[in-house]
């Protein structure tokens, strides 16, 4: 699809959402979408008007103990990593790896297959023997499809999600393609992968969720499980949904987990990380 036409058609979606919750909640949507178009915008300006070598799927520095890579949503690009991978660089995280998802509104087992071997090639480039993979919306999905199903037993160290329907949305019923489909509330795709998740993870799994999130209907399918049994979440009340991208406390609270990653003693699960949770009304 032209980069002109990917764009339109994510615009087009999250305009549907107004439409997506009947009263009283139109107000409240129309609010959350008004917040999130200057973000989208933005993203708009990353794809056209940033030097070319911003662009790069590769690290533009190498240094950084773990490798992560950054897994971009449906209809999306990597343009909406830019701050991302800047703030993870100069936090001296990394090497960050930007792939392209060669059809994002595909098959997500698809795209889940091509970020396994993303995985293998950062491996072999860099020595690790381990890297973190960080999802944006359907991103998050098909981090946490690849984790369970593609990647090598021990090559993914952590999967973090951000504003990933895990549980499904409503609005995916306003896309095409299969994973439009898939996405799709109490879709049997995400609820086999959420049972995998809860009962035979591969992986640690954080999530990170927001009230305000317009793309994600109802908010709490940013979470696997019931965000109460979760140890690793953290619910924003003011992030929507492209703005997750760019919220400077998401993107600190990012590399903290990263770093507390990092920093365990052996793999030494006990030592986990202080969320600080949101009661679910």
């Amino acid at each position: 699809m032209p980069g002109h036409s990917r764009y339109i058609s994510l615009l087009i979606i999250f305009c549907s959402s107004l439409f997506a919750d009947p009263a009283p909640h139109f107000q409240s949507v129309v609010t959350e979408l008004s917040r999130d178009l200057p973000f989208i915008l933005r993203c708009w300006t990353h794809r056209y008007l940033d030097p070319i070598e911003q662009h790069s799927e590769f690290p533009l520095r190498m240094e950084g103990e773990v490798p992560i890579i950054l897994v971009h949503g449906y209809l999306h690009d990597i343009s909406g990593w830019m701050k991302f991978r800047d703030s993870l660089q100069k936090a001296e995280l990394g090497p960050v790896y930007v792939p392209r998802l060669t059809h994002s509104s595909g098959d997500i087992r698809y795209s889940s297959e091509e970020i396994a071997s993303v995985i293998n090639y950062v491996l072999r480039e860099t020595g690790k023997d381990q890297v973190v993979l960080i999802g944006h919306s359907m991103g998050g999905i098909v981090a946490s499809y690849c984790a369970q199903h593609y990647a090598d037993e021990g090559t993914v160290k952590a999967v973090i999600t951000i504003g990933t329907p895990l549980q499904g949305t409503r609005l995916a019923n306003l896309g095409f393609g299969k994973a439009s489909r898939q996405m799709s509330y109490n879709s049997p795709f995400l609820k086999s992968l959420t049972a995998q998740m809860n009962y035979n993870p591969k992986t640690e799994y954080f999530c990170l969720g927001s009230t305000k999130d317009e793309a994600v209907k109802p908010y709490r399918n940013a979470f696997y499980k019931k965000p109460d049994d979760l140890v690793h979440f953290r619910l924003y009340d003011n992030v929507g949904h492209q703005s997750f991208l760019y919220d400077d406390d998401v993107i600190n609270e990012v590399i903290l987990m990263i770093h507390t990653l990092d920093n365990r003693r052996g793999g030494d699960h006990s030592e986990m990380l202080v969320w600080f949770r949101k009661p679910f009304g």
